[in-house]
């Protein structure tokens, strides 16, 4: 549906991946009809030991 990678999307889904492209985010989006990123990732700030 998006045109990307089977592993590219498998290693995003599992935080695996190293960049997040915003072509990519936004293929996902339109392929699953969301209207705002949120409803695709979660910004979690990195707890400092």
């Amino acid at each position: 549906m998006t045109g990307i990678r089977w592993n590219t999307v498998s290693d995003m889904a599992e935080n695996k991946s190293k960049a997040w492209s915003p072509e990519n985010l936004n293929k996902i989006m339109v392929a699953l009809e969301l209207t705002d990123i949120t409803q695709l990732i979660e910004y979690k700030k990195e707890q400092q030991e």
